[in-house]
């Protein structure tokens, strides 16, 4: 087994577990890519792996209704800017690492064109934080220099970010029967 095998497997076992125990939250969402003019699909995991660190895995799909129809299996590391404990809006940084089947490569007319492709992904988002965390993020691929939107939602479980109510304050008449506050 070469070491293209080897990373292939590693990272359809890391896809394969993408509904573990393990994971904090599970998500999709819609995506295009303005290069090649086409709509896909994710679904994906996000473990934790430190306070402001996870490890967050994906499959994506681009339906053959679109120039470019490819299967994507990946594995990213997010960095949150503001640590999602004690904020309800998001900013985070992230890349990621993933193996490209290129459905319909034969169709095309670049010369590297191929079945087997590697990616390599930089971006960013915005997302906040519920039990239901919507998400708008954009990245870019190094190797075919392609920009994508993403904008889903992502489900937390034993979800920590239930909005808690503050017990409201006693109000208590003065003597004229004014409420003060």
């Amino acid at each position: 087994m070469n070491i293209r095998q080897k990373l292939i497997l590693v990272i359809i076992t890391l896809s394969v577990t993408l509904f573990s125990q393990n994971h904090k939250g599970i998500g999709a969402s819609t995506m295009y890519n303005k290069q090649t003019e086409s709509f896909g699909f994710e679904l994906r995991g996000s473990i934790p792996i430190k306070k402001r660190f996870s490890l967050n895995q994906e499959i994506i799909y681009y339906p053959t209704f679109n120039k470019v129809s490819e299967l994507i299996i990946g594995l990213g590391l997010k960095y949150n800017f503001y640590n999602p404990k004690y904020n309800k809006k998001i900013v985070y940084v992230l890349t990621s690492v993933a193996y490209n089947a290129w459905l319909n490569y034969n169709s095309s007319y670049m010369l590297d064109a191929a079945y087997h492709n590697w990616n390599l992904e930089f971006g960013g988002g915005f997302a906040l934080k519920y039990c239901f965390s919507p998400f708008i993020e954009y990245r870019y691929n190094i190797r075919w220099q392609e920009a994508t939107i993403r904008m889903g939602v992502t489900y937390y479980f034993k979800c920590l970010y239930k909005n808690k109510l503050k017990p409201k304050k006693l109000v208590k008449p003065n003597r004229k029967g004014k409420i003060m506050h």
